[in-house]
Protein backbone atom coordinates (compact mmCIF):
# COMPACT_ATOMS: atom_id res chain seq x y z
CA UNK A 1 0.00 0.00 0.00
CA UNK A 2 3.14 2.32 0.80
CA UNK A 3 4.08 1.99 -3.07
CA UNK A 4 0.90 3.69 -4.08
CA UNK A 5 1.54 7.21 -1.56
CA UNK A 6 2.30 10.08 -3.43
CA UNK A 7 4.47 11.24 -0.33
CA UNK A 8 7.98 11.13 -0.69
CA UNK A 9 8.12 8.61 2.57
CA UNK A 10 6.08 5.93 3.64
CA UNK A 11 6.03 4.95 7.68
CA UNK A 12 4.26 1.86 9.01
CA UNK A 13 3.52 1.62 12.96
CA UNK A 14 2.71 -0.99 14.95
CA UNK A 15 -0.33 -1.07 17.25
CA UNK A 16 2.03 -1.56 19.94
CA UNK A 17 4.15 1.09 19.61
CA UNK A 18 3.95 4.39 20.09
CA UNK A 19 6.10 7.98 19.03
CA UNK A 20 7.39 9.29 22.81
CA UNK A 21 7.54 12.88 21.86
CA UNK A 22 6.20 15.34 19.45
CA UNK A 23 9.32 15.75 17.14
CA UNK A 24 10.19 12.31 16.68
CA UNK A 25 7.97 11.96 13.20
CA UNK A 26 9.82 15.30 12.04
CA UNK A 27 13.17 13.90 12.54
CA UNK A 28 12.59 10.56 11.66
CA UNK A 29 11.61 12.37 7.96
CA UNK A 30 14.22 14.35 7.81
CA UNK A 31 16.73 10.93 8.44
CA UNK A 32 16.55 9.61 5.29
CA UNK A 33 17.70 12.51 3.45
CA UNK A 34 21.09 12.06 4.88
CA UNK A 35 21.62 8.21 3.99
CA UNK A 36 24.06 7.57 1.78
CA UNK A 37 21.83 4.99 0.15
CA UNK A 38 18.02 5.39 -0.99
CA UNK A 39 17.50 2.01 -0.66
CA UNK A 40 17.68 1.63 3.17
CA UNK A 41 15.04 0.90 5.56
CA UNK A 42 14.96 2.92 8.85
CA UNK A 43 13.27 1.98 12.02
CA UNK A 44 13.25 1.49 15.73
CA UNK A 45 13.37 -2.46 15.45
CA UNK A 46 15.48 -4.86 14.33
CA UNK A 47 17.40 -7.87 13.95
CA UNK A 48 21.25 -8.41 13.24
CA UNK A 49 21.47 -11.62 11.22
CA UNK A 50 24.08 -14.06 11.60
CA UNK A 51 24.60 -16.00 8.53
CA UNK A 52 25.48 -19.24 11.50
CA UNK A 53 22.55 -18.76 13.30
CA UNK A 54 19.07 -19.18 13.26
CA UNK A 55 16.57 -16.05 13.14
CA UNK A 56 15.43 -16.79 17.15
CA UNK A 57 19.09 -16.64 18.12
CA UNK A 58 20.79 -13.68 16.24
CA UNK A 59 20.81 -10.22 17.98
CA UNK A 60 17.96 -8.45 18.04
CA UNK A 61 17.42 -4.55 18.95
CA UNK A 62 14.17 -4.08 20.58
CA UNK A 63 15.58 -0.55 22.42
CA UNK A 64 17.37 1.63 19.84
CA UNK A 65 20.77 2.46 21.13
CA UNK A 66 21.99 6.17 20.58
CA UNK A 67 23.66 5.72 17.76
CA UNK A 68 22.87 4.45 14.55
CA UNK A 69 23.22 1.11 14.15
CA UNK A 70 23.73 -1.19 10.91
CA UNK A 71 20.89 -3.92 10.56
CA UNK A 72 19.67 -6.62 8.65
CA UNK A 73 16.15 -6.75 8.99
CA UNK A 74 13.93 -3.57 10.19
CA UNK A 75 11.37 -4.98 11.84
CA UNK A 76 7.86 -3.56 11.39
CA UNK A 77 7.22 -2.21 14.96
CA UNK A 78 8.28 1.28 13.06
CA UNK A 79 9.25 1.22 9.26
CA UNK A 80 10.04 3.87 7.29
CA UNK A 81 11.51 4.20 3.84
CA UNK A 82 11.42 6.57 0.91
CA UNK A 83 8.45 5.94 -1.99
CA UNK A 84 9.87 5.68 -4.68
CA UNK A 85 12.21 2.66 -3.60
CA UNK A 86 9.24 0.57 -2.34
CA UNK A 87 7.61 1.68 -5.81
CA UNK A 88 10.68 -0.18 -7.41
CA UNK A 89 10.61 -3.51 -4.94
CA UNK A 90 8.62 -6.29 -6.68
CA UNK A 91 5.48 -7.03 -4.89
CA UNK A 92 5.33 -10.38 -3.45
CA UNK A 93 1.74 -10.98 -2.54
CA UNK A 94 0.35 -11.87 0.65
CA UNK A 95 3.76 -12.85 3.20
CA UNK A 96 2.99 -12.53 6.97
CA UNK A 97 6.16 -11.78 7.46
CA UNK A 98 6.12 -8.59 5.00
CA UNK A 99 9.39 -6.85 7.02
CA UNK A 100 11.43 -9.30 6.53
CA UNK A 101 10.85 -9.86 3.06
CA UNK A 102 10.70 -5.90 1.98
CA UNK A 103 14.27 -5.34 4.06
CA UNK A 104 15.94 -8.33 2.14
CA UNK A 105 14.31 -7.25 -1.35
CA UNK A 106 15.85 -3.51 -0.55
CA UNK A 107 19.10 -4.90 0.79
CA UNK A 108 19.58 -7.29 -2.58
CA UNK A 109 21.93 -9.38 -0.81
CA UNK A 110 23.71 -6.74 1.16
CA UNK A 111 24.66 -7.64 4.37
CA UNK A 112 23.73 -5.36 7.54
CA UNK A 113 21.87 -2.37 4.97
CA UNK A 114 19.34 -0.77 7.10
CA UNK A 115 19.56 0.79 10.21
CA UNK A 116 18.16 0.99 13.34
CA UNK A 117 18.47 5.25 13.79
CA UNK A 118 19.53 6.08 17.41
CA UNK A 119 17.00 9.30 17.13
CA UNK A 120 14.48 6.80 18.77
CA UNK A 121 16.60 6.06 21.86
CA UNK A 122 14.60 6.82 24.56
CA UNK A 123 11.86 8.42 22.10
CA UNK A 124 9.70 5.47 21.60
CA UNK A 125 6.93 3.54 23.59
CA UNK A 126 6.55 -0.17 23.80
CA UNK A 127 2.65 -0.63 24.84
CA UNK A 128 1.65 -3.79 26.35
CA UNK A 129 1.27 -6.39 24.31
CA UNK A 130 -1.18 -7.89 26.25
CA UNK A 131 -0.12 -11.54 24.98
CA UNK A 132 -1.87 -11.34 21.75
CA UNK A 133 0.92 -10.21 19.93
CA UNK A 134 1.87 -12.88 16.62
CA UNK A 135 5.25 -12.78 18.57
CA UNK A 136 3.25 -14.82 21.33
CA UNK A 137 2.33 -17.22 18.83
CA UNK A 138 4.37 -20.72 19.17
CA UNK A 139 5.31 -21.34 15.51
CA UNK A 140 6.09 -16.81 15.35
CA UNK A 141 10.40 -18.34 14.87
CA UNK A 142 9.70 -20.86 12.66
CA UNK A 143 7.83 -18.66 10.58
CA UNK A 144 10.44 -15.57 10.59
CA UNK A 145 13.14 -18.06 9.93
CA UNK A 146 11.40 -19.24 6.90
CA UNK A 147 11.06 -15.48 5.70
CA UNK A 148 14.33 -14.58 6.27
CA UNK A 149 15.79 -17.70 4.39
CA UNK A 150 12.99 -16.59 1.49
CA UNK A 151 14.37 -12.68 1.24
CA UNK A 152 17.52 -11.92 3.54
CA UNK A 153 19.91 -15.23 2.26
CA UNK A 154 22.29 -14.00 -0.01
Amino acid sequence: MGATDETRFVCSLDDDFALGDECVLQDLLAFPLALDDPDRAVGAASVILDPQRPYAACRHIDRPLPVDTPVGIVKGKLLAGRTDELRSTPMVGAVREDDIALSGLLARGRRRFHVVAGLFCNRMRWLPELGVGLCQEPRHHDSREQARHAFCDA
